[in-house]
């Protein structure tokens, strides 16, 4: 059993990050869910890690890109903490501290990561993933804790955040391989997301892609490859 947590990139990656552990007869468990932040996370990380042996995840790992449009993110005032703003900062510190402390208290190896950026760690603090800063921060005083970067794999070649990437190998016209290449997002303005259509329903967003995605594939083919590298690491 693993378990797999986070917002709207780990859900969009889920039906491939969970058949790829899946292949390995693991099981899953987590909280994945549009617009989450880390302080969402932290009861479903401790209930799940109090768990019966069998049904609890021996691998923890969270992708968050730092939202803050959920109630636990408000600050005194009652309006949602600006991003990047000191009760921002606060409360994402405050929350992985608290993820940490869980999966450490309990022998459990942490994986942090983000989604698709050309800077999580910029020469200076515009630019750069600020939630990614924070938990960099914190890894000596966590050994058991992990920060890799997965969004790497929706990049481009050189690095750059595109629309489109060469094809995998068993990628076909039907998947919508064209030439070689393959759309991962509406367009260049489409943020973090790994979709080629529009996800905005009439009842509205979220609605899991239409189609055959690219992006989630390979976002979740890549977290699933740190879940299975930690679980193989502690089974020696």
């Amino acid at each position: 059993m693993v378990g797999i947590y986070g917002d709207s990139i780990a859900f969009q990656a889920m039906p491939w990050s969970d058949a790829a552990v899946g292949d390995r007869g693991l099981r899953v468990r987590g909280l994945r869910f549009p617009g989450l932040a880390a302080c969402d996370l932290v009861a479903s990380v401790r209930n799940d890690l109090a768990a019966p042996m069998a049904h609890r995840p021996r691998v923890v790992a969270v992708s968050l890109v730092g939202n803050s449009v959920t109630d636990c993110m408000r600050t005194a005032g009652g309006e949602f903490a600006e991003v990047n703003s000191p009760e921002y900062l606060d409360a994402y510190e405050l929350a992985l501290r608290r993820l940490a402390e869980a999966t450490g208290a309990a022998g459990v190896p942490m994986i942090y990561t983000w989604g698709p950026t050309s800077s999580p760690f910029g020469t200076t603090w515009d630019g750069s993933v600020h939630v990614a800063l924070i938990a960099a921060a914190m890894v000596e005083e966590y050994p058991h804790l992990r920060i890799v970067d997965v969004g790497a794999s929706v990049m481009g070649p050189d690095g750059d955040y595109g629309v489109v990437l060469p094809c995998l190998p068993d990628e076909s016209t039907a998947d919508g391989c064209t030439e070689g290449e393959i759309r991962i997002r509406v367009s260049q303005a489409d943020g973090h997301f790994h979709c080629r259509e529009s996800e905005v329903a009439p009842s509205g967003w979220p609605r899991p892609c239409p189609v055959y995605s690219s992006g989630a594939r390979r976002y979740g083919e890549a977290l699933a490859a740190e879940v299975l590298f930690e679980w193989d690491a502690r089974r020696g």
